[in-house]
């Protein structure tokens, strides 16, 4: 009776010394690296100058036809990218003249972006994104508001931190055109936070 009491109480300790070493083993320790990779986060931010083709471009005392792109505005905003290099989301606002009528523009639409690629001296990539949202007049009587749907495609230009794009613009204003060509040409600071490829420009991740 004593040996089988003595050989049961050995085998339940082994399997409570098993069990304590399993669950030792399953808690991963504090500060051990993820199973899951980082996503990637990226943060463009850009500014410039957008300016219209004229619808009817203006001519001058001698009858000749002026240059048919209106006045330069500004224009500011930023695109996302979280998770998916190549797809994020932008927004805008800017200001310009459409046949000289004062006009803000708030938009916002996904955005479609290349790996960069070198080039000789620059490295490049393109873009292209579909935005909707307002525009409205401002310093004209009376004020329109409308809804603003814009297909764009351009290219950014390092290390010159170049963007180029060309827009297609479709609105609804009294006395103004449905649709026109614009033309943006400023700057862009591309911005990598986090899971950084060799080629994203500008890593402020803080690792190397």
């Amino acid at each position: 009776m004593v040996l089988r009491l003595r050989v049961l109480a050995t085998a339940l300790l082994a399997v409570s010394l098993s069990g304590t070493a399993w669950a030792q083993d399953s808690v991963k320790p504090e500060g051990a690296p993820q199973d899951r990779p980082e996503r990637h986060f990226r943060l463009d931010l850009f500014v410039g100058g957008p300016h219209h083709r004229v619808k009817d471009a203006p001519t001058n005392e001698n009858g000749e036809v002026q240059p048919g792109w209106g006045e330069i505005g500004w224009e500011t905003g930023a695109a996302l990218s979280v998770a998916v290099p190549w797809v994020g989301i932008t927004g805008t606002i800017g200001n310009y003249n459409i046949e000289n009528v004062p006009a803000y523009h708030l938009l916002v639409g996904p955005q479609f972006t290349t790996p960069w690629g070198f080039a000789e001296i620059m490295v490049v990539r393109a873009f292209a994104n579909a935005l909707g949202g307002f525009a409205w007049t401002s310093g004209g009587a009376p004020s329109q508001t409308s809804g603003e749907f814009v297909l764009s495609a351009g290219i950014d230009i390092m290390p010159y931190c170049l963007r180029i794009q060309r827009d297609q613009v479709w609105l609804n204003l009294d006395g103004l055109p449905k649709s026109y060509t614009r033309i943006f040409v400023g700057a862009v600071v591309p911005l990598c936070f986090r899971a950084c490829r060799k080629n994203d420009m500008f890593d402020v991740s803080g690792r190397k």
